[in-house]
């Protein structure tokens, strides 16, 4: 019973550390200079379909067009 209770252990930790994280990464500022930036060039010629940042970008394109 005392291996399975570390691995629980040791898996609650690692969730808190996650949920933490994903709190303290939204409450940060973005850099100086990024701030107002809504147009990302290089987005266009990006081949990486899991980037966030450019799926964000097309789903403001389609709300601008409604």
């Amino acid at each position: 019973m005392g291996p399975v209770l570390i691995g629980i252990g040791i898996l609650a930790v690692l969730i808190v550390l996650f949920a933490v994280s994903l709190y303290l990464n939204a409450k940060t500022s973005p850099p100086e200079g990024c701030e107002h930036q809504k147009v990302f060039p290089a987005c266009a010629s990006c081949s990486e379909h899991s980037c966030l940042v450019k799926a964000s970008l097309e789903m403001k394109k389609q709300h601008d067009r409604q």
